[in-house]
């Protein structure tokens, strides 16, 4: 208390909370870091698609129970160290790189981000429309509780991406092996040449592979399987369906009316009933 001149003034501790922050921004393309739960991210103030506002704000907080930094703020690009990160994502046209290790990132809400896995076994969770994932290389796990027409590239690994949405139109599963299941419709999926398994209850599916040995399962409507020179199953239990095999040996079994099945050179082994 300082009361000289006759006037009485009392001062109060300022308390800043160590668990959350924010970063301002006057410029574009400038950089800035924090540390938080013992790890540094660097941000800089340009977005996914090389846009931006040269004022803008970033939030960040960090729960100590999950040891999970939560990330709020739109045209970023956002990355981490290698080590393992917990990234949940608010925030639109932001482009967001884990580390090397296992990585956790979540997109929580906001559209347009971009999230790059990096190395590692990593977990990415998509829980708003319309993001782009790229799980890099390990055994991911890519989780879709909302579609998207944007591109989702799975990882060089042993992956499980799981569909928990409809009308996923570009699911890029061109690399590793990969495992996908789901109630979910409309949806594009890519094959490579390696082995997959496609289990699937929806309609409008439509698979093309590649020369790998795969499964696919769909029980569903109006699917359309394309597959090429490997030994392949495919079960259908749905109507208007249509099969096209390579030169491999096949098992091909369709319950539903009007279906077309077009087998490639090799032996194929046809069930159909409907």
């Amino acid at each position: 208390v300082d009361s000289s001149g006759g006037t009485t003034n009392t001062y109060q501790n300022t308390v800043v909370d160590p668990s959350n922050g924010k970063l301002i921004f006057t410029a574009l393309n400038t950089t800035k870091t924090f540390t938080i739960g013992g790890k540094t991210y660097s941000v800089t103030n340009i977005g996914a698609s090389g846009t931006g506002t040269a004022s803008n704000e970033l939030t960040y907080y960090y729960n100590a129970n999950t040891d999970t930094v939560t990330i709020s703020g739109d045209n970023f690009t956002v990355t981490s160290q290698n080590v393992e990160n917990k990234l949940n994502i608010r925030g639109s046209n932001n482009s967001v790189t884990g580390g090397a290790l296992n990585d956790t990132i979540k997109i929580e809400s906001g559209s347009n981000n971009v999230i790059n896995g990096g190395a590692g076994n990593d977990t990415i969770t998509m829980e708003s429309e319309e993001n782009e994932i790229d799980a890099g290389s390990g055994n991911d796990n890519i989780i879709l509780n909302a579609g998207t027409t944007k591109q989702v590239k799975s990882g060089s690994g042993t992956n499980t991406i799981t569909l928990n949405s409809n009308n996923n139109t570009n699911l890029n599963l061109t690399s590793g092996t990969n495992t996908v299941n789901g109630t979910s419709s409309g949806n594009t999926i890519t094959l490579g040449e390696n082995s997959n398994k496609i289990t699937l209850t929806g309609s409008g599916n439509t698979i093309t592979g590649g020369s790998g040995n795969n499964k696919v399962t769909i029980w569903g409507a109006n699917s359309n399987v394309t597959l090429e020179d490997g030994n392949n199953t495919v079960q259908i239990e749905g109507a208007n369906s249509n099969v096209i095999t390579g030169d491999g040996d096949s098992i091909v079994k369709v319950w539903g009316q009007d279906s077309t099945i077009v087998a490639g050179d090799g032996n194929m082994n046809l069930l159909l009933s409907g």
